[in-house]
């Protein structure tokens, strides 16, 4: 070049130094170079989806046990509070007035029939029952048992004309539903009765025929002494007839 640069001369291959001769070198096999990793995306924040934190299960086992601990408390206490709870509930579903039991009776040839209805909400857990019946003067009280009541129908042979029957319900709440109706009719007239009857007629008449027979005795004693005076009478009379007779000279 004419730019005035001094070039080198070629001073011709390296001297190699003397004494030593080196071996050739073998070649190393190729090594792969690692893959670089590929750089990774962020995902936007309303992408990325976070793993719930884990929560202890410590405060739900502690609830659970205070809620059987509360159940328990109100299991082993249930006869403090549960019939009164269940009395007011009835209550409110009946309006505050019990439900009717349907009480009625009448007369069959002298046998009282007395139903009442079986299907009454206050005749579903009855605790006890009690029909009480008021035949003239004759009070029985008559317990009933659970057959009796499903039954509905209860027979009494009535012994007067007028008979009250009352039908006490005791549920299981403590609370008593009562009902009362009364029959009036003829009275009854028994065998009893009938015998007493004639046995007084009897008595009475026999009485009376006491008294006839006393009077006609009474009679008969007047009678017999008319005439034992009449006869006494009649024989003075005759006696004297017969002394005139004799005063008297035959002319």
């Amino acid at each position: 070049m004419d730019d005035g640069t001094e070039v080198p001369a070629d001073s011709g291959p390296a001297p190699i130094a003397s004494g030593a001769i080196s071996a050739p070198a073998e070649s190393a096999p190729p090594i792969d170079p690692e893959p670089a990793p590929s750089p990774e995306l962020a995902l936007p924040r309303f992408l990325a989806i976070e793993p719930p934190p884990r929560k202890s299960l410590w405060p739900w086992v502690w609830l659970a046990l205070a809620l059987a601990a509360v159940g328990g408390c109100g299991y082993l206490t249930r006869g403090l509070w549960w019939d009164e709870t269940v009395a007011s509930i009835q209550s409110a579903l009946w309006g505050g007035r019990p439900p009717a039991l349907g009480l009625h009776a009448w007369d069959d040839r002298g046998q009282l029939q007395i139903r009442w209805d079986p299907h009454s909400p206050a005749l579903r857990k009855p605790r006890g029952a009690r029909l009480t019946i008021s035949d003239g003067a004759k009070v029985k009280g008559i317990p009933l048992d659970l057959a009796h009541l499903a039954n509905g129908a209860f027979t009494w042979g009535r012994e007067s004309g007028h008979v009250d029957v009352a039908l006490a319900i005791t549920e299981y709440n403590g609370l008593m539903i009562r009902e009362q109706t009364a029959f009036m009719g003829a009275p009854i007239v028994s065998a009893d009765t009938e015998g007493a009857k004639l046995t007084d007629d009897l008595r009475n008449q026999n009485e009376e025929l006491k008294a006839d027979l006393s009077k006609e005795r009474d009679k008969s004693k007047r009678l017999d002494r008319e005439v034992h005076y009449l006869r006494d009478q009649l024989e003075k009379q005759l006696r004297l007839k017969r002394l005139e007779r004799q005063a008297t000279p035959d002319k």
